[in-house]
């Protein structure tokens, strides 16, 4: 994973969901982030709640309960 990932687009085009997939796969598949590492900026806090729901509900369910855990240590937000 490149050191800063951009994605800038319009509302609702599914940026929330594509961050969701690159974070979960450098973390959970790579091996290449840490959870408490994450730094994300999005537009709202309701954006940056989401992603950090979304993020926590997949390293959940790919068996990562820890990393899952670290999550909250990672700073998203506006």
């Amino acid at each position: 994973m490149r050191n800063i990932e951009i994605i800038s687009a319009s509302a609702g085009s599914g940026k929330t969901y594509t961050l969701t997939r690159i974070l979960a796969r450098e973390v959970v598949q790579e091996r290449t982030v840490r959870p408490d590492a994450i730094l994300a900026t999005t537009f709202t806090n309701k954006a940056a709640a989401e992603l950090k729901e979304r993020i926590f509900q997949e390293l959940l369910a790919q068996g990562m309960p820890r990393e899952a855990q670290r999550l909250g240590a990672s700073r998203m937000g506006t």
